[in-house]
């Protein structure tokens, strides 16, 4: 059976359905626990991440004397989204980089390079992309990424953080004096479901998430009082081999908080494909209207057949009850 239109689908959601007609996906049962990803859902990165991407891109192709390139389209972070494979925003802006590096070096448009990146699944894949486009191997290894010493790293973390809380997390000071980027961040989750959700799941409330928790705790501030923090994970400081899509953090969650069906919030193919590899019982509501590109990532949550899609996290109340 070939998958309903988008139309079809919010149609669906108008009337109590997620799938354009098919039966509620709570047919399992009463979900009673309800875990959720943190950026672009419980917070609005827009000015927070996705500049921090687009500025470390434009300084570090500057450190590695590639001068006069457009800034990075945003489309080209959707796109590095969409594949799945850059939950981490640190890879994405690497990926960034190379893609941006091999255009300039081979002389073609910013679209014909984002075009052989389209289909690319992680930081080793875009290695050999920009390796077979013009070779990279001198930037590679002028890089040095993934690791603790990759100017990559540092960049991308002293401009989103800003010194004080760079050095709280690093220990070290930070070359940039303006407040970091995180900073522009804002909350999503209103007093009104704030208040739905403790009365709807009580303590089974979890949040897996690809940031750390000292950057999570710094914008959510009390409300991340509200979160199990046995049934929460922050990846940035777990070891790279549980980032996203990888199922484990997500299950351990669950188990912890003694979840009989789950229900994951997230805003990407990442957080939809760790909800599906999840050996568990668990409902998946995709959020789509922090999206640079609303529609696509409506189309994108379709043809991966999620669940349920909402536009915004406030709308939760109004879908599951």
């Amino acid at each position: 059976m070939s998958p309903p239109s988008l139309g079809g689908y919010l149609a669906g959601i108008l009337h109590g359905r997620s799938d354009g007609g098919a039966e509620p996906a709570e047919k399992g049962g009463r979900p009673d626990g309800i875990i959720f990803d943190c950026d672009g859902v419980l917070v609005d990165v827009a000015e927070s991440y996705g500049a921090t991407i687009v500025r470390t891109v434009g300084h570090v192709l500057d450190w590695l004397g590639v001068r006069g390139m457009p800034s990075l389209p945003p489309r080209v972070i959707q796109t590095f989204k969409d594949t799945g494979a850059f939950n981490n925003e640190v890879d994405l802006a690497y990926a960034a980089i190379l893609m941006m590096a091999a255009s300039a070096r081979a002389r073609m448009d910013v679209g014909r390079a984002e075009a052989a990146f389209a289909d690319c699944r992680g930081v080793r894949d875009a290695d050999d992309i920009a390796a077979g486009l013009c070779g990279m191997s001198d930037v590679v290894d002028r890089l040095k990424y993934p690791g603790p010493g990759s100017i990559v790293q540092e960049v991308f973390d002293q401009l989103f953080y800003g010194p004080d809380l760079y050095k709280k997390i690093s220990g070290k000071e930070s070359r940039f004096a303006e407040p970091g980027l995180i900073e522009r961040e804002h909350i999503l989750l209103d007093d009104t479901t704030r208040e739905w959700l403790p009365r709807r799941f009580g303590p089974r409330i979890g949040m897996v998430t690809g940031r750390g928790y000292e950057s999570a705790r710094h914008t959510l501030g009390d409300m991340m009082d509200m979160f199990n923090m046995d049934g929460s994970a922050f990846l940035e400081d777990e070891p790279r081999s549980m980032a996203k899509p990888n199922p484990k953090p997500l299950v351990s969650a669950i188990d912890a908080m003694g979840i009989r069906r789950c229900v994951y919030v997230g805003d990407s193919a990442e957080d939809l494909m760790m909800a599906r590899a999840a050996d568990r019982d668990v409902v998946f509501v995709g959020v789509w209207g922090t999206a640079a590109d609303t529609r696509r990532r409506q189309e994108m949550f379709l043809d991966r057949k999620a669940d349920h899609m909402v536009k915004l996290v406030t709308g939760l109340p109004g879908l599951l009850e």
